[in-house]
């Protein structure tokens, strides 16, 4: 959807304008970035997302199957921060100084670690929930042979 969105604003930007419009220079400074945004979100959300769960994985081995409250904070909190720097980076090189966009993924940072300090425990209750319902009583043997290579090919 943010594509198909970045796409037909990069178009409408682009297109000649009725003689009676005088705002083109306005709608390029306020939308002209919008695929880096895109394109930032994206690949910064599929990176912390999979540092994310690669290391939510790790730390159950780690923690023999326990703690998961504490292993699901741990895991997000780096995600997050992986997440905010690379879609930061890609978002904000160029726009600003360093300064302030530094100033900007702190700040984005706190907000997501707020998220995750107050739905980390409702979510931590509703997995022991389901984990109780489901009658699992401790991890898949399976998980502790898991390849974590994205880029792996079987024939």
């Amino acid at each position: 959807m943010g594509f198909i969105s970045t796409t037909l604003i990069m178009l409408v930007i682009n297109l000649p304008a009725p003689d009676f419009w005088n705002n083109n220079d306005a709608f390029r400074t306020v939308l002209g970035n919008t695929w880096r945004i895109v394109i930032g979100g994206y690949i910064g959300n599929i990176v912390g997302s999979f540092i994310n769960a690669i290391l939510i994985s790790k730390l159950k081995i780690a923690f023999k199957n326990k703690y998961f409250l504490l292993r699901s904070v741990m895991s997000s909190i780096i995600g997050v921060i992986i997440y905010v720097l690379v879609a930061g980076t890609i978002i904000l090189y160029g726009m600003t100084s360093f300064e302030h966009a530094v100033n900007i993924m702190f700040s984005n940072y706190m907000a997501k670690v707020l998220f995750i300090a107050v739905f980390s425990y409702p979510a931590a209750m509703l997995c022991g929930f389901l984990k109780k319902q489901e009658r699992m009583n401790g991890g898949n043997p399976e998980e502790f042979n898991t390849n974590f290579n994205p880029f792996q090919l079987k024939a």
